[in-house]
């Protein structure tokens, strides 16, 4: 049976967004998926990554409702 592990869970910013989900990469962990949820002010991208020993990671980046450039770049990663 597989141990769980907790999630580690990360809140960036923008500048910080590419570097941090390639050192995740760097590490060994897979990009899993790719969402973006709409809150009432913002929309929130959130990245989760997984690792082969059970591990989660998820990056979260909040993204102005009124920012459309900043958040079609984003979800390219």
């Amino acid at each position: 049976m597989s141990r769980l592990h907790a999630t580690r869970q990360t809140t960036v910013t923008h500048e910080q967004w590419a570097t941090e989900a390639g050192n995740l990469l760097s590490d060994g962990w897979r990009l899993a998926l790719m969402a973006a949820h709409e809150d009432d002010d913002q929309m929130r991208v959130v990245a989760s990554f997984l690792r082969p020993v059970g591990e989660r990671a998820e990056l979260t980046l909040d993204v102005p409702l009124d920012d459309h450039v900043l958040l079609a770049r984003e979800l390219a990663l």
